[in-house]
């Protein structure tokens, strides 16, 4: 997986070439769209058993994608009112059940799975 310049994640594999190698091209299996995300430097996450990924963008939301189905699919959209800066880093716990997100603006996020009744 990789975060490209055009607002999305690209789950992809390499297709070396055997006769050649260091040579060959590459299938894209995914792709995860991420609005407003058009930044070069950023860094994503996913849960221990990579089920998850999570992404923020440059107005300071979140994105997280379920990573075992296709077509893809969006679990979460997670914002805060005050949260407005681009956010740089994201970090998932091992069973995805938390979320920190570091911003350019030098504030850390927390985000907490929340059981509903």
């Amino acid at each position: 997986m990789s975060k490209s310049v055009d607002n999305e994640i690209v789950l992809w594999e390499p297709i070396m070439k055997d006769q050649s190698p260091g040579e060959g091209s590459v299938d894209i299996l995914q792709k995860y769209p991420v609005p407003e995300c058009d930044i070069w430097f950023i860094k994503f996450s996913c849960d221990f058993h990579y089920n998850a990924a999570a992404i923020g963008n440059r107005e300071g939301k979140i994105f997280v994608w379920e990573l075992q189905s296709s077509p893809h699919v969006l679990i979460a959209r997670l914002s805060h009112g005050q949260s407005k800066s681009p956010i740089r880093q994201t970090a998932m716990s091992f069973d995805g059940s938390t979320i920190l997100s570091c911003c350019e603006d030098g504030t850390i996020w927390r985000w907490d799975v929340v059981a509903t009744s």
